[in-house]
């Protein structure tokens, strides 16, 4: 029974000529123009809009360490850290040592940008969620081998919605961002739009709850940030341009908080609850001590309390050092 063979593409003949040709003649490789790739353009765009954003921070802080007070109901101080670029590995290893994370669906000047996070570790994590059902607060018992349970998510995504508002209010620029919680995660790669090749802004949280020492983060992709450039630093400057300057004048004129502190003291809750008009507080510092001077909840200058011209006035003395 004769069977039909497929036709070669080439003939016999059209396969010795070209063996020929390849032994007679040097292989001529195919020419291309070599196309220049920037691996580290996001880190740079990061890095430029990183003096502005920072303004914000001090103040996202205070809004943490009020709401975590109340929330905990106990001393609660908060601290923000010097921000800093991180690719998806690096934030990997931060994150992986945090118990859970907030998946927070982000609007930027009104479009919907992606997904941001907001990482808790195991001590404020638990801390809450033992306060969420009854405990004190204090001391949690942390579990070592498992993730906050479903329930234990709910209640944390319940609690901790003033934080997720503190950021839409504090951050800069003013009303640029909107934040909302949409689930909690206990893996980096279950959170939409994080890549080991992604670009974040990374702004570390330290707080001490009591005696402990706990931590959160704030992780905001390039992809996130990308239609505040033009606001922050304006179009892409030419080298040598005049438009180099743009972003420290930017810098300069953003608008931040000084406040001069008179004094403080301790009081318990049934004495504050009992003052009323007319009655005197007694402050921790002499008339004639420096007054400390804060910018933004850092503390930068000094100087005494003076007139001018009918107001009360500060004359700063001294940098902070």
């Amino acid at each position: 029974m004769s069977r039909d063979l497929p036709e070669p593409i080439l003939s016999p003949d059209q396969v010795r000529e070209l063996l020929e040709t390849k032994s007679s003649r040097r292989h001529e490789g195919i020419r291309s123009a070599p196309e220049a790739i920037d691996l580290l353009a996001n880190d740079r765009h990061l890095q430029a809009m990183v003096p502005a954003l920072a303004v914000g921070y001090t103040r996202t802080a205070d809004s943490f360490r009020k709401i975590l007070t109340a929330v905990l109901r106990r001393k609660t101080e908060v601290r923000d850290e010097a921000p800093e670029v991180l690719t998806g590995r690096g934030l990997s290893r931060v994150t992986s040592r945090a118990a859970c994370m907030f998946a927070l669906r982000t609007t930027v000047l009104g479009k919907d940008r992606g997904y941001a996070i907001l990482a808790l570790d195991p001590i404020i994590t638990y801390s809450v969620i033992e306060r969420m059902f009854g405990g004190v607060g204090s001391e949690p018992n942390i579990p070592v081998d498992r993730p906050p349970t479903t329930l234990e998510r709910r209640l944390l995504l319940r609690s901790m919605a003033p934080l997720i508002e503190a950021l839409d209010h504090t951050l800069e620029p003013a009303e640029a961002f909107h934040f909302h919680a949409e689930h909690i995660e206990a893996q980096l790669d279950l959170v939409p739009g994080f890549s080991p090749d992604t670009s974040v802004l990374h702004v570390p949280f330290t707080m001490t709850l009591g005696d402990q020492l706990s931590s959160m983060s704030l992780a905001i992709p390039s992809s996130v940030l990308e239609p505040l450039r033009d606001v922050l630093s304006g179009p892409e400057p030419e080298p040598g341009s005049h438009h180099a300057g743009d972003m420290p004048d930017i810098v300069k004129r953003t608008p931040v908080t000084l406040a001069v502190e008179l004094g403080s003291t301790w009081m318990r809750l049934r004495d504050v609850l009992s003052l009323s008009p007319g009655m005197t507080i007694r402050l921790d510092r002499h008339p004639a001590e420096e007054l400390p001077v804060s910018v933004e909840g850092v503390t930068k200058f000094h100087g005494f309390p003076v007139h001018d011209q009918g107001a009360i006035a500060l004359e700063i003395t001294r940098r902070s050092t």
